[in-house]
């Protein structure tokens, strides 16, 4: 969500051409601070002098989704921006609604053609035999068989290129987020939904059973919450 900060309580540090203020979010109140550094070092062109802006605290960094357009289908990409817009204006119950719309664009893509779920989590279900998890691996195992390019990068007699050790760290770096990390976030934050739904009153109706996946509304690609 976009704003105009009203900036106060400015000083501006001449010793260290830093000047730093003040502002409250006119969204949601929150008072942030800002420092600005290199203001005046203008006529250096080294790059270190360029100016630059800092704010506390951050901004919550999220999935730049605009990215990931050659990733994701037309139609996850839709519902999955059209969610991340209404969750930034602040629009939290519209929210709740949307992520349901995009839970159901994402396993949809992977249902058998022509197969439709009369539920979330029978979408789900049954989108999980097109949904190929091991692929990564098999590849990888592929990969490191004598003689293919991984097994060669790796027992080269050459000197590693720099772009070779990176990429290689990055591999490791992958691997183990895709066995250790992910799953154990995703495993936390079940733990998080599970206790979130504790806290519901007795009579809260269960949202996802009442779902019908086809009864889902239309989301234009390009709507933006207010």
């Amino acid at each position: 969500m976009s704003v105009v900060f009203a900036t106060r309580r400015r000083h501006y540090d001449q010793l260290r051409d830093t000047l730093a203020c003040s502002a409250e979010c006119p969204s949601c109140g929150v008072e942030v601070h800002f420092w600005m550094t290199n203001m005046m070092s203008l006529t250096d062109t080294k790059e270190d002098d360029q100016p630059s802006l800092y704010m506390m605290p951050s901004i919550e960094a999220r999935m730049d989704l605009a990215k990931l357009g050659d990733l994701l289908p037309d139609s996850v990409l839709q519902y999955c921006k059209s969610t991340q817009d209404v969750y930034e204006s602040g629009n939290l119950t519209a929210t709740r609604v949307m992520v349901q719309s995009a839970l159901s664009a994402v396993f949809s893509n992977f249902l058998p053609h022509g197969n439709s779920s009369s539920s979330l989590s029978k979408t789900v279900q049954d989108s999980l035999p097109s949904i190929d998890i091991d692929l990564p691996l098999s590849n990888l195992a592929s990969s490191l068989r004598k003689g293919e390019h991984l097994d060669a990068l790796l027992n080269s007699p050459e000197s590693a290129s720099r772009e070779t050790a990176d990429v290689l760290m990055l591999l490791v770096e992958k691997l183990v987020s895709f066995l250790f990390v992910i799953p154990t976030e995703f495993e936390e934050l079940n733990q998080r939904l599970i206790e979130l739904s504790r806290e519901l009153p007795a009579n809260e109706p269960n949202v996802e059973s009442d779902v019908d996946v086809d009864a889902v509304p239309d989301v234009a690609p390009d709507s933006k919450a207010a």
